[in-house]
């Protein structure tokens, strides 16, 4: 799991991005950048870099990704990029590249609208569309299932429970947390999300001032089936590793019994 300090779209967020996934691939099957990854910026600074739907591999925020993973034969998770949408506004999608081709997508479900104890209000949805409700995009990886979402996906724990149906093993929750939210709920909404799925959680996270008054709390995460945190990445930029085993998930599940829809 990556953990970014992101500046605006540009050359020096993803050169700094590509620079530690590439590094992190060396030793990985899976590496998992977090969300805004490229830049953080308005829908005018994100047209520029956002891919088309029907050649993800050639957009700007991606194909370099997708050399490096055709290069390592790690599997890559680009946690949340923007997809053009068909309304001028633009998707926040989680891609999945393997071996040279984005192999999985998943457009965020659940924008963040909400104003922030401080008055901040923030309107995700006013620049990006919504991705299709009931998304449950699973891929493998090493013999894992790994189910995909995006930050404030968090919040709603039907989208793990029915991950965890499809075969979920590992859910992954590249975020972008503000600092007000990620103080107060972070760390214990991972943490409830591993125990009542009875899944590993990785959640790669943005940390630091990315301008325009936004910054975000880091400690990007890696949780057990069982809850406990087995990795912290603090609050500057860097990469923590999980190793992800079976029997962690198959002590707590014969514990608790088979998922439930």
């Amino acid at each position: 799991m990556i953990q970014l300090q992101s500046g605006s779209y540009g050359e020096a967020s993803l050169e700094d991005a590509l620079t530690r996934t590439e590094k992190a691939a060396r030793d990985a099957d899976l590496v998992v950048l977090p969300e805004s990854y490229a830049g953080f910026g308005g829908l005018e600074a994100r047209l520029p870099w956002a891919f088309d739907s029907d050649a993800p591999e050639r957009g700007p925020t991606v194909a370099p990704f997708v050399a490096a993973s055709r290069q390592t034969g790690a599997t890559l998770v680009l946690g949340g990029t923007p997809e053009h949408a068909r309304d001028g506004r633009t998707y926040n999608t989680a891609l999945v590249v393997r071996d040279g081709a984005v192999v999985a997508r998943y457009r965020k479900e659940h924008l963040f609208d909400a104003r922030l104890p401080d008055g901040t209000a923030l309107n995700e949805s006013r620049h990006t569309a919504a991705g299709a409700p009931g998304q449950d995009v699973v891929v493998d990886v090493a013999g894992f299932g790994v189910g995909l979402s995006i930050c404030f996906d968090l919040r709603f724990p039907e989208h793990y429970q029915r991950l965890r149906a499809r075969g979920a093993d590992v859910l992954l929750v590249p975020s972008a947390f503000t600092r007000p939210t990620g103080e107060a709920h972070w760390e214990v909404l991972l943490r409830a999300r591993a125990i009542e799925t009875q899944s590993f959680v990785l959640a790669p996270a943005q940390c630091g001032t990315h301008g325009g008054g936004r910054s975000s709390w880091g400690h990007a995460l890696g949780v057990d089936p069982w809850g406990t945190v087995l990795a912290d990445a603090g609050d500057s930029a860097g990469t923590i590793v999980v190793e992800v085993e079976r029997a962690p998930l198959d002590e707590a599940r014969a514990r608790f019994g088979p998922a439930q829809r």
